[in-house]
């Protein structure tokens, strides 16, 4: 078990938690990465670890834990946070900014998970505190009503309602893991995907706990369900699956990295089969990939091809589609229209570089970190993207319903949308007054620009080129500077081509022009279609 023994290497005998360095999204703690902490959520899978070896001096080690998690519960039912947990030892959730409730469901799924696989190993009275903690954490997801839409938590919070239910004879939680569960679904099949859109994270925590489901509950109703959801994240990932490249093609709707971890990767290709090594290190054992999505894991992609995932509803009367262009190379996907926020990869490709993976993705940075205070308005058309912005207000700098500053104004010193290429060998050239080329091995990225401007100033093009990292910058601020997002006015627009061995490339020019309260963006001879943007900023939206 190298997971066990990578934990063990972790575990503070003082504290009986796992301790190790800070590493957050970025909201919620307080705390600096790199602080040194005890974390709760990984300290209760390293329980289960624990429990699953048989090992007496890891059960007893494995007891040891539970009760240190048990007690940082807030168990005062007048209390604010009554029910959940902090992410650390060291931060309780009243000083977290704010606290997050995911923990209830997260420590909650692990308590009903020990309680239904290894209640005799920890003993009667641990037994009956930690039915105690499973109550007070379910009435805590009863009481917050978490939206149908926030797929993985409202998944895993089915799951730990419906667990306690069974567990604790309570019938009223036992039916709304049911009716959750099953609007979850609902949801999923009116709009085709989940509202965390193709996630290399969600989906995936989403598949783990419609596994948990089936691992901890009895309900027949509740694990057809499960099933059921099973095969629509399955057909996601399968779907956007680029075997050339082994990546999961974009856009993503959430996403933690720019290219599919070691972990995700081999999880993937044990569920299809073509991984021989044993899933020793799961807290959950999995379960296969449905063989009808399993095949597509392994089609040869012969011929390119184009998939379009509607996400349901519109934004600023726009349809809001996700499209994924896969080709015998390489990859480019776009949402029609999306938010800059630091987990979405709106715009994004892959491709092979020299025993790597090459990825572009375009983002918007304020003093060096992604923000979510523009939306990106795109058409695609196999390797072409077209691309114009405006701004968003009511928004925070990091996250976009933390810390919001009135008007939306913040001091900055440096604002600017990068469009990047990491790659081995990975370089930027310009090719003309308005275009530029980023190259890695065999594939390029052609940017055609457009005279645009940032509340009133020019905005400049620059290619920046740095070890394996280049990226042509549209620069907006390039000293300090105060900026109301409220009243922005911003003009901009480029197209992309990605452009591989044997594909051919256009140069029109892309054409930027106003039409009345809009800006058009317009591509002659490219295949893609118009794209309409307001001139005024728009208030945040999800």
């Amino acid at each position: 078990m190298n997971e066990l023994l990578r934990m063990d290497e972790c575990f503070d005998p003082q504290m009986n938690l796992l301790r190790r360095a800070a590493k957050s999204p970025g909201y919620h703690t307080q705390l600096a990465d790199g602080t040194m902490v005890h974390e709760t959520r990984q300290s209760m899978d390293y329980a289960l670890l624990c429990l699953a070896s048989k090992d007496s001096g890891h059960v007893d080690r494995a007891c040891r834990v539970v009760d240190a998690v048990l007690n940082l519960q807030v168990t005062d039912p007048l209390k604010p946070h009554f029910g959940i947990w902090g992410w650390f030892a060291e931060e309780p959730p009243e000083q977290m900014s704010p606290a997050d409730w995911n923990w209830a469901d997260f420590i909650g799924a692990r308590i009903a998970q020990i309680l239904v696989q290894h209640a005799e190993a920890v003993g009667q009275e641990r037994v009956s505190r930690m039915n105690d903690a499973l109550e007070r954490a379910a009435m805590a997801i009863f009481r917050r009503q978490s939206p149908v839409g926030y797929t993985n938590i409202a998944i895993m919070g089915s799951v730990v309602t419906a667990a306690a239910g069974e567990l604790l004879s309570r019938p009223i939680l036992l039916e709304y893991g049911r009716q959750k569960l099953r609007a979850v679904l609902e949801l999923a099949r009116e709009i085709g995907t989940f509202s965390e859109y193709n996630s290399p994270t969600y989906t995936m925590v989403a598949i783990e706990e419609c596994e948990r489901a089936l691992l901890l509950t009895r309900d027949s109703a509740l694990r057809a369900t499960a099933r059921d959801l099973l095969s629509v994240a399955w057909q996601m990932v399968a779907d956007h699956w680029h075997a050339p490249t082994k990546q999961w093609a974009g856009p993503h709707g959430r996403a933690y990295g720019d290219r599919l971890s070691a972990e995700t990767r081999h999880r993937i290709e044990r569920a299809i089969g073509i991984a021989n090594k044993p899933d020793a290190d799961g807290v959950v054992p999995s379960l296969p990939c449905p063989p009808e999505q399993a095949r597509k894991f392994v089609e040869p992609i012969v011929e390119p091809r184009t998939v379009e995932m509607p996400l349901g509803g519109e934004v600023d009367g726009e349809r809001k589609v996700a499209i994924t262009w896969l080709a015998p190379t390489c990859c480019l996907s776009s949402v029609t229209r999306e938010h800059t926020w630091t987990q979405r990869r709106q715009i994004l490709a892959y491709w092979p570089a020299d025993d790597d993976v090459a990825m572009f993705k375009v983002q918007f940075l304020m003093d060096g970190r992604e923000m979510p205070g523009m939306r990106l308005g795109t058409s695609q058309y196999q390797n072409r993207i077209l691309l114009a912005a405006y701004p968003l207000h009511n928004c925070g700098a990091w996250h976009p319903q933390f810390h919001i500053p009135p008007r939306t104004e913040y001091e900055m010193s440096d604002l600017r949308f990068r469009f990047g290429l990491n790659a081995p060998g990975a370089s930027v050239r310009q090719l003309s007054p308005t275009r530029f080329e980023l190259t890695a091995a065999d594939h390029r990225v052609v940017i055609d620009t457009v005279d645009g401007d940032f509340d009133g100033a020019p905005i400049r093009w620059s290619p920046v080129s740095g070890t394996d990292q280049v990226s042509l910058d549209a620069i907006c601020v390039d000293r300090s500077k105060r900026v109301c997002f409220e009243t922005l006015r911003l003009r901009f627009a480029a197209a992309i081509q990605l452009v591989a061995p044997g594909l051919k490339w256009i140069e029109s020019p892309v054409v930027l022009t106003d039409a009345g309260e809009n800006r058009l963006a317009t591509w002659e001879g490219s295949g893609t279609g118009p794209v309409t943007v307001p001139m005024a900023a728009k208030a945040f939206s999800w």
